[in-house]
């Protein structure tokens, strides 16, 4: 793609990014310090730290159900806006919501099915340490349990955003490269597409996937990034996906047509097309 239309993508992929960023990591903030919260009272009743029933596998399962859910959706019809804008095709979110749904839930699954384990045991031994360093403190042992209780709660609250943030954060970018995905196929169904690794060059970024930027393969190709093999950003081992925001374009592929005038007022409308959607 041009230049001018790439940075144009960089810049509205990072805006939708930070708008679905933000409002899950304060509905995650909350999920878990209802959960710390529930550990807290159970500890200064009873007196014990067994949290099997805290922070369960089916918890971060709808968690991550939730996440997809929103983030790819709001991506997938963002894509779909845009190109429908330029392409005049009456391309209607509407008409693929309820697949989207079935294919960001299955994908919710396959990448939950990896993480919740850890995420889940990160959470029950963050419970678990504060509580034992807590009842050891005599001070705090002194205390009333009203005086206990807050102490408690206001560190967890702590710990809820940090954690809250992390999971956010790195499921971000992957949940909203795969509904851009699912939304091109949807857009340009049967046609070849192309796929573009987009990468935010802010001095943050690494090394390796700055070399990735401009990156161009086939739809059905693996991006080769640090190395390694990868279909979207948001992908592979945690060398490449902590922190990672980078994202993947996908327009038509143009080679039998290089010196095409439509080819390149495709590529300009695509920047035009998503600057014009970022005013709204």
């Amino acid at each position: 793609m041009l230049t001018k239309s790439q940075n144009k993508w960089r810049d509205a992929f990072e805006n939708q990014r930070r708008i679905t960023e933000k409002r899950n990591i304060s509905r995650f903030t909350r999920y878990y310090q209802k959960e710390y919260n529930k550990g807290v009272d159970n500890v200064l009743n009873s007196g014990s730290t067994n949290y099997q029933y805290l922070f369960t596998v089916d918890f971060f399962n709808n968690l991550y159900n939730e996440l997809y859910q929103d983030t790819s959706m709001h991506f997938a019809k963002w894509y779909a806006r845009t190109f429908d804008k330029l392409i005049k095709k009456g391309v209607s979110s509407k008409d693929y919501v309820t697949q989207w749904q079935a294919s960001f839930g299955l994908y919710a699954k396959q990448v939950a099915a990896t993480n919740v384990v850890l995420v889940s045991g990160t959470a029950k031994k963050t419970l678990i340490k504060i509580t034992q360093r807590l009842f050891s403190d005599p001070e705090f042992m002194g205390l009333g349990y009203d005086q206990k209780a807050r102490i408690l709660k206001k560190q967890f609250k702590r710990y809820s955003k940090y954690q809250a943030q992390r999971l956010v954060r790195t499921e971000t970018t992957r949940a909203a490269n795969y509904g851009v995905e699912q939304s091109a196929l949807t857009v340009f169904p049967g046609e070849n597409l192309i796929k573009e690794w987009s990468t935010s060059l802010d001095g943050r970024e690494r090394d390796w996937h700055a070399q990735a930027n401009g990156q161009k393969v086939k739809n059905q190709d693996s991006f080769i990034v640090g190395g390694e093999a990868i279909m979207r950003p948001g992908e592979g081992s945690a060398l490449n996906v902590v922190n990672c925001r980078c994202s993947a374009i996908y327009y038509p592929d143009q080679t039998n047509q290089p010196n095409s005038s439509s080819g390149l007022l495709f590529n300009i409308g695509v920047g035009l097309a998503i600057n014009e959607l970022t005013k709204d």
